[in-house]
């Protein structure tokens, strides 16, 4: 994950692949919270209709994240606060 975010430098996303259970949410939460000032948490498994929806296209990123400021349904971590 870490030679992805180096090489990637924030243009490409990262699939993780793998079967159920196996830790791949705690890991890419670690990741996250090891590399990065700030992270959004979707979880898509009690996410709403509309919030899933926004992936169907993302084209657009700007508006899923204008989106998602306006969605409570989204867990924005921040390791200032």
């Amino acid at each position: 994950m870490k030679e992805w975010k180096d090489e990637s430098e924030g243009r490409t996303a990262l699939l993780i692949e793998g079967a159920r259970r196996v830790g791949k949410s705690t890991i890419a939460e670690r990741f996250a919270k090891e590399e990065y000032d700030s992270y959004i948490l979707i979880d898509f498994s009690t996410a709403s209709e509309a919030v899933r929806g926004l992936f169907d296209d993302i084209s657009d990123l700007d508006y899923i994240f204008y989106s998602s400021s306006c969605n409570t349904m989204w867990i924005c971590m921040n390791e200032n606060h």
